[in-house]
């Protein structure tokens, strides 16, 4: 008796699976289509199950790029899936489509290389970068083979240079060829080697800087960044900076030493190299000599409250040859704001210049109080420290927080009217800070007419005027009460309530209100006439 697997094989009755392949060879991912034919006359479902399959590979069914596991087939009609597998060396991979159970064994064949150019047109000086992608399972090793002199060649994952790696599946990289600048016209072939098999390309150089003279753009700056004019040597010729510190200049292609300086400053040497025609800048940052200092600060933004004040830690450090003296100043402050320079956090010990030796630091406090009546806002200033040779400016902001609030306070918090009169009495607006936007309300028995005149106000506090801020007082409004003439006579309160953008606040006005005369004698009248029916009905009652 003998043993196959066939390729194609009557599931049964109802339908038949085909696939082309039992044993194939493979560098990389395989896809095995598998045809599927109904024979019955219904639609009929199918799960498409991976059963078996190697560590590490990877194996799903796919319909129209989508992967599924399960498909309907339509009556007396065929549908395609693909098996799609990922393999990692050598095995096989069972599956079943329904009740058909298949296997295909797969052989790997190592890694191949794809490289999706042959001849490209460059320009002298590019960097080239060229997809390459590996596939299969296997250990790799590239080599540059017969590189022209001044061009360079390397392969890279983008992250590091490529020797020598393992692929398992694919792997995607980078080819980087460094075409040099003098490079001839016409065309170059650049071979690498991988796993021992050659491969190449051909680049034709259509433009070529060779001999052209470079260009070469120098700035001088100090440690702060700031321009320095300056002047640079360099091959023989000395040049004086503009005064924004640059000097340009045109060179042969070669090596040169560079040095640099300008006035109150250590002079620098620095080594650069030119290619044909390029064009490259310089930055030399020059140290100044004898005085030169940084200024580290410990906050650039304060949050501070009117009336109370900030603080923030300022350190000097002296980093020139002599020993110096700073003061320090505040500009662009708002008007009615003061500062301190102190030794401690609260302005206690104020200090008026403060000195370093060559290497050393000072510490020193800035304290700032803004007026009681500071809006709440940004204040954007400038701290100025300034030497025997030089300033430094470092920008400030105050956030100014004021918690503004309203305040309500009535002329008569407690008032009194007969039922169905009238009464008012006006309630004083003031607030702290500015608050926008106040409209009122208010909370009164039902059936009263109760309102507020004017019911809103546009603007109340702080008013500015030019460079003034000015304070107008506060305002008043009218409360005016209705009473109904059916209210019983008693106590009651009202509420107002005042609500503005930055506050809110609330009062209570107390009205007692009383019934009149009249109604007073007629209610007296209503009794004795009550009293006398009872009396009159206790007699007859008692006769019988």
């Amino acid at each position: 008796m003998y043993a196959a697997s066939p390729v194609s094989e009557t599931a049964s009755l109802n339908y038949v699976v085909f696939y082309p392949y039992g044993k194939i060879r493979v560098s990389g991912p395989v896809d095995i289509p598998i045809t599927i034919t109904s024979s019955s006359n219904e639609e009929m479902g199918l799960n498409l199950t991976v059963t078996s399959i190697p560590e590490g590979w990877k194996a799903s069914f796919l319909y129209n790029g989508i992967e599924v596991e399960e498909v309907t087939l339509p009556p007396m009609g065929s549908i395609t899936v693909t098996l799609h597998i990922e393999a990692t060396g050598s095995g096989t991979v069972k599956f079943l489509v329904g009740n058909f159970p298949g296997s295909v064994e797969i052989e790997a064949t190592g890694v191949e290389l794809s490289i999706p150019y042959i001849a490209l047109d460059v320009e002298a000086g590019q960097v080239l970068t060229i997809p390459v992608t590996f596939s299969g399972s296997g250990k790799v090793e590239f080599k540059p083979v017969n590189l022209p002199v001044g061009w360079k060649m390397y392969l890279t994952d983008g992250q590091y240079r490529l020797r020598g790696f393992t692929v398992s599946g694919r792997l995607d990289a980078d080819l980087i060829i460094e075409v040099p600048r003098n490079a001839t016209l016409g065309d170059h072939r650049l071979s690498f080697e991988v796993n021992g098999k050659k491969y190449g390309l051909t680049l034709h150089i259509y433009k070529t800087y060779l001999g052209q003279p470079a260009r070469l753009t120098v700035v001088l700056s100090d440690e702060s960044g700031n321009p320095l004019k300056g002047w640079v040597s360099i091959g023989g010729k000395n040049i004086t900076t503009s005064p924004t510190g640059t000097a340009v200049l045109e060179l042969p292609p070669g090596e040169y030493k560079l040095t640099a300086g300008a006035p109150g400053a250590v002079s620098r040497e620095e080594t650069i190299k030119l290619g044909d025609g390029e064009e490259k800048s310089l930055q030399v940052t020059l140290t100044k000599a004898p005085y030169y200092f940084e200024v580290m600060l410990q906050n650039d933004v304060l949050t501070v409250q009117p009336g109370q004040s900030t603080s923030t830690e300022i350190k000097v450090t002296n980093l020139g040859s002599d020993e110096d003296e700073y003061r320090v100043t505040i500009e662009g402050l708002e008007p009615g704001w003061s500062y301190v320079v102190s030794s401690d956090p609260k302005g206690l010990t104020p200090v008026g210049t403060l000195r370093a030796g060559p290497g050393g630091s000072t510490d020193v406090y800035l304290v700032v109080i803004p007026p009681f009546n500071a809006p709440t806002g940004k204040v954007n200033a400038r701290l100025i420290i300034r030497g025997r040779g030089m300033e430094v400016e470092k920008p400030l902001t105050f956030i100014v927080e004021n918690p503004a609030f309203l305040n309500l306070n009535p002329d008569s918090p407690s008032l009194a009217v007969k039922a169905g009169g009238s009464t008012a009495t006006s309630i004083w607006v003031d607030a702290s800070g500015t608050v926008t936007n106040v409209k009122f309300s208010v909370q009164a028995p039902e059936g009263w007419d109760v309102k507020v005149v004017p019911d809103t106000i546009p603007r109340i506090g702080v008013i500015d005027q030019g460079n003034v801020q000015v304070y107008p007082g506060p305002t008043t409004v009218e409360l005016r009460i209705r009473v109904p003439k059916s209210a019983p006579a008693g106590t009651y309160t009202i509420t107002v309530t005042a609500t503005g953008d930055q506050g809110k606040a609330e009062t209570v006005i107390t009205v007692r209100v009383t019934q009149s005369s009249g109604s007073a004698y007629l209610g007296i009248l209503l009794l004795v006439i009550a009293f006398g029916i009872v009396i009159w009905l206790m007699r007859r009652v008692g006769r019988r």
